[in-house]
């Protein structure tokens, strides 16, 4: 589903945030990115999308290269990807649903968009993910006025709003106590196994990495240093990705 071939991705100054990565995911795995700050995980969800494209290499989607694709191609592309952000990203000084509603804006034309004007199964699908991540009872409520791990939850129905096929993550449990961290998990999880979502989430913390992934990717320096099931992310290997 995901492929991403001999990407490189260069900044100014002269950064290489990812250098000659190539990696495959398939649909419905649940991958853990794990890797020091600045390692590149944040710039390797981004090119997975193309909010980043990459400098040299090829990242296809379901076979499609996304380089050739026009912009109204690719936006329809990235109406099947999810994205997640580690600051929630949400409206604060709206509602739950209004933050909720704003996944269907991919599939509105610009004149409703603007309008705010959204079809009936649009406000159902809102309605029934903001259900299935439990804030029914905080549905017209100010977002502002949410906990973190309840902002998170909305953050999670409003990618499942895009009707996803993939789901891209970016430390989004870093801010988060160990509980509401695991909480916030669990609804990913969930989502992955009944939804069948490829789940692709970069994290700090190698023990819900452990817990919830069926796979590992170990970055170090902008490259791939460990690929491989949660079982076989040693001590020495852990050492060698963080030190």
């Amino acid at each position: 589903m995901v492929n991403l071939k001999n990407i490189s991705v260069s900044y100014q100054r002269g950064v290489n945030a990812l250098k000659d990565v190539s990696l495959s995911i398939d649909k419905g795995e649940f991958v853990a990115i794990v890797g020091l700050s600045g390692s590149g995980k944040s710039t390797l969800l981004r090119s997975i999308n193309y909010l980043t494209p990459p400098t040299n290499g090829e990242v296809c989607i379901d076979g499609v290269k996304l380089s050739s694709l026009s912009k109204r191609k690719l936006k329809n592309t990235r109406a099947k990807i999810g994205f997640i952000f580690q600051d929630y990203n949400l409206v604060d000084n709206s509602s739950v649903f209004n933050n909720v509603l704003l996944g269907r804006l991919a599939y509105t034309n610009t004149f409703s968009s603007l309008l705010g004007l959204f079809s009936s199964s649009d406000y159902n699908l809102a309605e029934k993910n903001i259900c299935n991540v439990g804030l029914k009872d905080k549905m017209f409520q100010r977002v502002d006025r949410l906990s973190g791990g309840q902002k998170q939850r909305v953050s999670i129905a409003r990618a499942l709003t895009q009707n996803p096929n993939i789901i891209l993550a970016d430390e989004p449990v870093s801010s988060l106590d160990i509980a509401t961290a695991e909480s916030v998990m669990d609804y990913l999880l969930k989502f992955n196994h009944k939804r069948q979502i490829t789940v692709i989430i970069n994290l700090h913390d190698i023990r819900l990495a452990k817990k919830y992934a069926s796979r590992i990717v170990g970055l170090k320096d902008g490259k791939i240093v460990f690929d491989d099931k949660p079982t076989k992310l040693t001590d020495s290997i852990l050492n060698e990705v963080y030190y």
